[in-house]
């Protein structure tokens, strides 16, 4: 029997036996660190735990607490959601056979709660983790593939001598490790390694990976000897051999067997996303949603509003610039849906003082600026809640990134004879040359558009990728390292696709997604103590998304098609209609402003790492208006002060 009630203003269905027991129920956002002797057994050095956990304290500044023996040491620092009393870690089982620290949260947990209570387990506490603990002692390590949601934990299984490091399916918490002197060493964050003795040693051959994508993906890191996890992986340590093996990944796409059927895609989609949402409103603490003004995050908050009994609490970060403002869009939102709105104005201007914040936030380079604005926006909400939702992911589920109608008009593109595509090039360089203004802007971005559609398919990723589209960014590297044609040889090999929209879908849900757009706002929410949850990157959703077919996702060249046909009532038209902007900030004048920069690059990126006078001329380049590199100056700036 079922019983429909509240929780916390949230409809949900529960049995009527269990009632009382899901009204207290809880998850928990944290940090884990700890180190595993492969080895001898010996003393442990805790002060070195003490370190580790201390380092990541703004991940969990509710508590922390450790465990010892002479193995291994796992430490842990929390951020309480649910259970604000009974969640504290490391949890034991009954008879303390296994331990577990644990960052993040199963969605579904009362579910499997009450599945293995059926199995005659019994609970000592009310939080997800116990219930993680409870479903390895039952399944086994297979005990992943009965959970919804997003963790990085290490549990030590003392009667088989052996430790398991896990991070989740899609890649949202983060998970370091490194082995040193036969010890291997863990982390939420790489600070917590530098803090156990790990040497801060900068891994130069990243260094064009790093300034082609912004970001280094896993499971390499711009530091020798520390490696991130990969998402949807394990480490296993027994008898010191360290096992990394995956146990989940995107289904591999048939292309001749691409969903297409209009009314159940869209079903579905509805279906999948709606139950996302809900299951990530479960809290025991006050909690709202970020809300741009866009189409991803405003479905969200349409779609919170429906499932909640009260008034959602929304936050918005707007500009004076009007290039970069959706103060408006997130309004109309906010009044149709009656949310508790808040706005807070960034101010350009104040960029220098985030600098040594960014490098402290994510460790190591991380050049997506628009970090900056996550963490601000991160830092405002947390003065009124304790977790927020986020349209995060949309594009990358979607498909909807600009980059998708690249490929589209690409394949169009190449089927027309070379004479007439020579002709259309010619026609539109010219009308570039004579245009000004508003016209000038977009007929550029069509010449560009024309001239990347001849190039191959990894030529044209570099490219939207890249922050300097008219320098190869090799010629920047004065040694041998490895390129970001040797990264994306390595990524494909293995998955042979004739669309280049489905190679692109895989990269953004593969490499973009978890290393870039989940760093961001993992390491910024975390670093302000918001828990950030993120309904678009349900694995259910990814999964079935992954088979869609590109002609229903991009209809011609139509973005977020699905997303527009299921939610498109529920949000306002100029929603619907309002070009994509993003948080973007205005580098270029940044670095036009501050031209004495350049004096630092030139010291601190010495011939070693970097081709010095390439570097001065990319700088003098956007000082003196003829080009815009100031995204581009901004990883050049993040680099010299890691090196």
């Amino acid at each position: 029997m079922e019983l429909e009630t509240f929780l916390n203003g949230i409809k949900v269905k529960i049995p009527t036996i269990d009632l009382k027991l899901i009204l207290i129920n809880c998850h928990e956002m944290c940090g884990i660190a700890g180190f595993l002797n492969l080895k001898e057994k010996k003393n442990q050095d805790l002060d070195a735990l003490k370190r580790m956990t201390d380092a990541i304290a703004h991940r969990g500044p509710d508590g922390e607490g450790i465990y010892s023996n002479d193995k291994v040491c796992l430490g842990h620092r929390r951020l309480s959601i649910i259970d604000l009393i009974g969640g504290s870690q490391p949890i034991l089982n009954l008879d303390r056979s296994i331990i577990l620290v644990f960052n993040g949260e199963i969605y579904n947990y009362i579910e499997l709660r009450i599945e293995l209570q059926k199995l005659d387990y019994k609970f000592t506490t009310k939080s997800d983790s116990e219930v993680l603990l409870v479903a390895y002692e039952h399944w086994g390590i297979d005990c992943l593939s009965h959970l919804n949601g997003c963790w990085s934990f290490a549990l030590w299984d003392d009667r088989n001598e052996q430790l398991l490091l896990s991070r989740d399916r899609i890649g949202e918490k983060p998970l370091f490790y490194s082995v040193f002197e036969n010890t291997l060493i863990f982390g939420s964050e790489i600070k917590s390694l530098f803090a156990w003795g790990i040497k801060k040693e900068p891994d130069l051959e990243m260094t064009e990976l790093y300034l082609s994508l912004s970001f280094i993906p896993s499971p390499h890191t711009f530091f020798k000897n520390v490696k991130k996890l990969k998402p949807g992986h394990n480490l296993l340590i027994k008898e010191g051999t360290i096992r990394d093996f995956c146990y989940w990944d995107v289904p591999r796409i048939e292309e001749n067997k691409m969903l297409k059927n209009n009314n159940e895609i869209e079903s579905n989609f509805k279906s999948l996303l709606s139950d996302s949402v809900k299951m990530r409103m479960r809290s025991d603490v006050p909690f709202g949603a970020f809300l741009s003004g866009g189409l991803d995050s405003s479905t969200i908050v349409s779609l919170m509003s429906e499932e909640s009994l009260f008034p959602i609490e929304t936050f918005n970060v707007g500009f004076l610039d009007e290039r970069f403002d959706e103060r408006i869009l997130a309004r109309s939102i906010a009044q149709k849906y009656s949310t508790t709105h808040h706005e807070f104005l960034f101010d350009i201007n104040s960029i220098d003082k985030y600098i040594d914040q960014t490098l402290s936030t994510f460790d190591e380079p991380f050049g997506d600026a628009s970090s900056i604005v996550t963490g601000f926006v991160a830092k405002q909400a947390r003065k009124y809640v304790k977790m927020a939702l986020s349209g995060d992911g949309g594009d990358e589920v979607l498909s909807g990134y600009t980059a998708y109608q690249g490929e589209k008009v690409s394949e169009f593109y190449n089927l027309i004879p070379f004479p007439l595509r020579y002709l259309t090039q010619n026609t539109i360089h010219i009308l570039n040359l004579i245009s000004s203004g508003h016209y000038k802007t977009r007929i550029s971005r069509f010449e560009n558009l024309l001239s990347i559609s001849n190039k191959s398919f990894n030529q044209r990723l570099k490219n939207k990728a890249s922050w300097v589209k008219t320098i190869d960014i090799h010629e920047l590297m004065p040694n041998n390292v490895y390129t970001i044609d040797d990264y994306l040889s390595d990524f494909y090999k293995d998955y042979n696709l004739t669309s280049n929209f489905y190679k692109l879908m895989y990269f953004h849900i593969k490499v973009s997604l978890p290393d870039q757009m989940l760093v961001k706002v993992d390491r910024t929410s975390m670093f302000n103590g918001l828990e950030v949850r993120v309904p678009f990157i349900d694995h259910r959703l990814i999964e079935y998304m992954m088979n869609v077919s590109a002609n229903i996702k991009m209809p011609f060249l139509r973005r977020k098609n699905i997303l527009k046909a299921a939610y498109g009532n529920k949000l306002p038209n100029q929603v619907l209609t309002a070009p994509k902007k993003g948080f973007n900030l205005p580098l270029n004048n940044y670095f036009r402003e501050n031209s004495n920069s350049n004096h630092y690059f030139k010291h601190k990126l010495t011939a070693e790492i970097i081709n010095e006078k390439l570097v001065d001329e990319i700088f003098h380049s956007n000082f003196n208006g003829k080009s815009e590199y100031g995204n581009f100056l901004w990883l050049l700036l993040l680099l010299s002060r890691t090196v």
